[in-house]
């Protein structure tokens, strides 16, 4: 652990930086690292989502409620319940694709930060953390699997258990990208 000094002397060599963009933002433990100008097109999720999925519903509609959306009413999910940190348009999906396809590891921390803040009302301390595993052959051209740095990443934070190995990819199925809820979950059948 580093001494309030070292990291004070290391925010003067090394300022903290917009997630999204490397601006110059002013920064500090548990600070959302995003700029003004990449602030406003983040759209974090609250409280007010869907019950199951957890996409936005309009404020005041909370999805703890019991409120479910009109795709999870027309389409049941396959799993109870689901939250996500940020839409995946603008900013957030520049960082997502960041974190997936450009190495960016350094957004780990801010990511399972972000998704343990909104999980948090699902986890229970017997809660066991399993993120869903690659296969070998994406594995080795991504170099990493993103879901287990961030499983790793929440679990430690909310003390509970991690199982990166509970799950196995069997086989190689094309990526996800430009598909709809029904072709992706035909996709990973199985």
């Amino acid at each position: 652990m580093l001494s309030g000094a070292v990291k004070a002397a290391l925010a003067l060599i090394y300022p903290p930086q917009c997630l999204a963009c490397g601006e110059a933002v002013a920064g500090g433990e548990g600070v959302v690292s995003l700029c003004p100008a990449c602030w406003p097109d983040a759209a974090f999720i609250g409280a007010s989502c869907c019950g199951s999925c957890g996409v936005p519903l309009p404020a005041g509609l909370d999805g703890e409620d019991g409120l479910i959306c009109d795709d999870c009413l027309g389409q049941p999910r396959p799993w109870a319940q689901a939250r996500a940190a940020l839409v995946y348009a603008g900013t957030g999906k520049k960082l997502v694709l960041a974190l997936k396809h450009a190495d960016r590891l350094e957004l780990v921390p801010d990511f399972a930060r972000w998704l343990g803040r909104v999980g948090r009302p699902l986890l229970a301390p017997e809660t066991v953390v399993v993120p869903v595993p690659l296969h070998l052959q994406r594995l080795m051209r991504r170099k990493y699997n993103q879901a287990e740095l961030l499983a790793g990443h929440v679990a430690k934070a909310h003390g509970l258990t991690l199982a990166p190995r509970l799950l196995r990819r069997v086989r190689h199925t094309a990526g996800q990208d430009h598909r709809g809820v029904l072709d992706r979950a035909a996709n990973v059948a199985g």
